[in-house]
């Protein structure tokens, strides 16, 4: 069998074809997956003995497994816009805000796709942001109970944050390390007393 003849009959067994439209980042993702897969490599290798036809079969079948046990995978970590406003409720609902604060439908592109923790990160990044405001408020209030409140609220969000792990993919989402340094700074230096990592981040990020 021709090289193009093998090009066509994987073409017409793609189960890709049925997958909705991704971005080009998440197509990347999903590409590499795919190619870095031992078992594809195995079975190509194998295409050099004898009966070849009947291992292209069987490298059909084989593309076709892999897709259902990793692409398929892989594909389910990201999530339409829609279903990161649905998800957005239920994490929301986990986690307080300060009084005086809502929560806001997230800004999203209906044509893109999300990381698998889009939702969460988007509900605890209103929630830092609100929690700092909140402390921020009191300190130049004075008011050293608001000072506190503000304080424990963000601790409790610091403590629920997800951790990226170095290595892992940008799509799992998490915040890495400097992030959590950053975060931790602002919460010692509201201990201490000091409004300016707070007001740092409120003007940078929120």
């Amino acid at each position: 069998m021709l090289d193009r003849d093998l090009a066509r009959l994987l073409s017409a067994h793609d189960p890709a074809k049925n997958l909705a439209p991704l971005d080009p980042g998440a197509l990347e993702s999903l590409r590499q997956a795919i190619v870095s897969s031992p078992l594809i490599a195995v079975r190509a290798r194998k295409t050099r003995l004898p009966r070849r036809p009947a291992l292209v079969v069987a490298l059909v079948m084989v593309l076709a497994l892999v897709f259902t046990a990793t692409g398929w995978g892989i594909y389910s970590i990201f999530h339409t816009a829609a279903e990161v406003r649905h998800d957005f409720s239920g994490e929301a609902a986990q986690i307080e805000l300060p009084p005086g604060a809502t929560w806001h439908q997230p800004k999203l592109d209906d044509n893109s796709v999300y990381g698998g923790r889009a939702a969460q990160m988007q509900v605890l990044s209103q929630a830092t942001c609100a929690w700092i405001a909140y402390w921020a408020d009191g300190y130049r209030s004075h008011d050293a109970a608001q000072m506190q409140a503000g304080f424990h609220g963000f601790e409790r969000v610091r403590a629920v944050m997800p951790v990226h792990h170095k290595g892992d993919s940008e799509d799992v989402g998490g915040y890495d390390a400097s992030a959590l340094q950053w975060f931790d700074a602002i919460l010692a230096q509201e201990r201490a007393g000091n409004p300016h990592p707070a007001e740092q981040h409120l003007k940078a990020n929120c």
